[in-house]
């Protein structure tokens, strides 16, 4: 999010102050300088979308967006399903939608792209990061997040 006009220096200090009072809350993103596996994984299909999204349907991404996180749950939510039915064809269970959805109740899995926790009501959990506007950087900073898990909040910094 930015809102800082090139040339207007008034305005841009005005906003900056507008902002230090604007929380925002999304679902927390893995951090750009990770070398983790899991973020290798993220950043290797975020290419192959952002390829794909050019070669495909000759769409091109503004400078600095990136597919969103629909993209990415949309592919988790394949690679879940296909489990499911593969789980269940190797069980000889039936392959019934309730089935699928009973076998998907209160259960994490463990993908490449990391992991998805489904609760007892069929939610997906999502860790939330609730960032505030830092006036000096001029950027918002997390300052809390909402663990999935075990659904308590804690500093960003702990």
């Amino acid at each position: 999010m930015s809102f800082e006009k090139a040339g207007d220096d008034n305005n841009n200090q005005i906003a900056a102050e507008a902002f230090r009072s604007l929380l925002t809350i999304s679902p927390c993103k893995y951090s750009e300088a990770s070398s983790s596996p899991i973020f290798q994984t993220r950043k290797a299909l975020v290419a192959e979308f952002t390829r794909r999204s050019l070669t495909d349907y000759n769409f091109t991404y503004p400078l600095g967006e990136k597919p969103n996180e629909f993209v990415m749950a949309t592919y988790d939510a394949v690679e879940i399903f296909g489990r499911l039915v593969n789980e269940s064809l190797a069980s000889n269970a039936t392959l019934s939608g309730a089935s699928l959805a009973r076998a998907t109740i209160n259960r994490t899995f463990e993908l490449d792209t990391g992991s998805i926790v489904i609760d007892k009501f069929g939610e997906r959990l999502v860790n939330h990061c609730v960032s505030d506007f830092d006036t000096l950087s001029r950027q918002f900073k997390v300052s809390v997040i909402s663990e999935k898990c075990i659904c308590q909040t804690f500093p960003a910094n702990a």
